[in-house]
């Protein structure tokens, strides 16, 4: 920036220097996909352009590529990423701490929540001037990879996972707490989701997708026993008499001290 002359002087420079310095650092946030377009700042973008203004200075290596060339080259980049890491730990439930392709993974589930949101309210999904978004293309593909859209939904496709390859290797599902007690108290929660599922809870966290994915496996719901665990639970907290049924599962011992413990 020349030197200002007139009134104010060195200070009026300095002034001019910080909004020439903020203009250039709004651009290449825009340019690194840090902030999204909008019509104010695309129109103040082509009245610096239009003006001789200089957006990057100096000889470094800068890319000087499109934001929606870039975004959708960094997005290339990192589903790259995400297949190679499935095909190590056979998951695409990448650990947000994860350098790089944990934060985009959390990315993508933001991205695809406010798309479903819009959705819902009617209104029509469109693709950010600068790429930034979520084409139907790229869900198709998350998904064809296994790609779980909730966090929820993450934690339950691990833990199925850990039980088909319990499977595998043991040839049932009958996991003992001592053998693994993260695994064995995950199926005790999927027993207790499928009471509220069968009992028609709002927020049950099972689906009938979960059902027949779990008893693909053989999964054994237990369901008497876990329903008269509910209305005996129930039954003391109205200070009721609680059900007593003989025919109680020979692991119902072995599932109360996966309770305490859980």
């Amino acid at each position: 920036v020349p030197s200002v002359k007139g009134r104010g002087g060195d200070k009026d420079f300095k002034a001019l220097a910080r909004w020439v310095a903020k203009q250039r650092s709004k651009y290449k946030q825009l340019q690194n996909g840090k902030i999204n377009s909008s019509t104010i700042l695309d129109s103040r973008i082509d009245r610096l352009k239009s003006i001789g203004f200089k957006f990057f200075i100096g000889t470094g290596n800068f890319d000087h590529r499109t934001p929606n060339s870039r975004w959708s080259a960094q997005w290339e980049e990192q589903f790259d990423a995400l297949v190679k890491y499935k095909d190590v730990h056979g998951t695409t439930d990448v650990p947000m701490a994860y350098p790089k392709l944990g934060p985009w993974v959390g990315k993508q589930r933001e991205m695809y929540k406010l798309r479903k949101q819009r959705e819902e309210e009617g209104e029509e999904e469109e693709e950010a001037s600068n790429g930034m978004s979520l084409s139907e293309e790229r869900i198709k593909r998350l998904e064809e990879l296994g790609f779980h859209w909730s966090v929820a939904d993450s934690y339950f496709g691990g833990y199925l996972e850990c039980l088909r390859q319990y499977k595998k290797k043991n040839g049932h599902i009958k996991v003992k707490h001592t053998e693994d007690k993260r695994l064995y108290n995950f199926i005790l929660r999927q027993r207790t989701a499928f009471v509220d599922f069968m009992d028609g809870t709002d927020d049950s966290r099972m689906s009938h997708e979960r059902v027949r994915q779990l008893e693909e496996l053989g999964f054994d719901w237990k369901y008497a026993l876990y329903k008269e665990k509910r209305v005996n639970k129930e039954n003391a907290e109205n200070g009721l008499t609680m059900v007593k049924d003989d025919s109680s599962d020979s692991d119902d011992d072995d599932d109360d001290e996966a309770e305490k413990n859980g």
